[in-house]
């Protein structure tokens, strides 16, 4: 399908479907909504995460939140390369951040083609829904000993927004 029709049902999947996720919200209002739909919702855990459609390349981006003001430095990127490497099953887990502030966030991101995803073949709805459930789960279960290790804080709702544009 192309990426209008999948703002159409995704918010639906999300809130029908995906277990222990809240009903999705949009990011931005209409118009600039309907330019670049995005919805946030919490996955297991309260993890904050956003799906982004992008029409200029028929994407959807699933952005999720891990730790936000966490050092930007070697040894982060270290530890979140070896967890990108031997732990994850879905997605991709990386560093970003300010050089100047030397502050960054943790984040997570599966890049799905919208054509990819078709309303009347079920396993593409299905893989979809499972890979957004995993990285929920992964991230529910790496989260917390990121911030533990190295301080940061939790994505919150009002982070959505820098999800939806960081992802």
């Amino acid at each position: 399908m192309d990426s209008k029709k999948l703002a159409e049902i995704f918010p639906g999947l999300i809130s029908d479907y995906l277990e222990d996720a809240s009903s999705p919200e949009q990011v931005q209002p209409d118009p600039l909504h309907l330019a670049h739909p995005s919805w946030s919702f919490t996955t297991t855990g309260s993890i904050l995460t956003v799906g982004a459609l992008f029409h200029d390349s028929e994407q959807l981006r699933v952005t999720v939140g891990l730790a936000v003001d966490v050092p930007y430095d070697p040894q982060v990127s270290h530890v979140v390369n070896h967890l990108n490497n031997k732990e994850l099953v879905y997605g991709r887990m990386f560093l970003i951040g300010n050089e100047g502030s030397g502050r960054g966030c943790i984040l997570m991101q599966e890049i799905f083609t919208a054509v990819s995803i078709d309303e009347e073949f079920v396993p593409s709805l299905q893989n979809l829904l499972l890979v957004i459930g995993t990285m929920g789960g992964q991230a529910s279960r790496l989260a917390p000993g990121l911030r533990e290790q190295f301080g940061g804080r939790p994505f919150n709702p009002d982070d959505a927004f820098f999800l939806q544009t960081n992802g």
